[in-house]
């Protein structure tokens, strides 16, 4: 059952729930566990397992106001370890659920912007 979930690591937990939101299929029971593991995990989840669990619950429409208000702090503090494109989709993940948070200010702005000379024109 779901409880198997708790052995989860941050890759496996992203990789589960992108899956899922990939596929397009949504099960609220699988979605909230998912959340309340890897809320009590966010400590160890690097860039890309952040940006893609945050994808996969807004692509779904899975705005868990919990998921997304733990992992704020964490995202804003280590800005540095996201490349562009998991800052991207960080930014689109948090607009689509509209949680506020004040983790768009100009350090965010700047870390998004740090290496603009490496998009090709049919990137930006």
């Amino acid at each position: 059952g779901l409880m198997c979930l708790d052995s989860f690591n941050p890759q496996e937990l992203s990789n589960t729930i992108w899956a899922y939101a990939t596929a397009r299929v949504f099960d609220l029971g699988l979605f909230e566990k998912l959340v309340t593991v890897a809320v009590i995990k966010r400590e160890y989840f690097d860039g890309q397992a952040v940006a893609n669990f945050l994808w996969a619950c807004a692509t779904v429409g899975h705005t868990d106001e919990r998921l997304f208000s733990a992992l704020a702090p964490l995202i804003g503090s280590e800005l540095d370890k996201f490349n562009e494109q998991e800052l991207a989709n960080i930014a689109w993940a948090y607009s689509m659920a509209n949680v506020p948070q004040d983790l768009f200010d100009e350090d965010y702005v700047s870390a998004l912007a740090s290496d603009e000379k490496e998009f090709s024109g049919e990137q930006l």
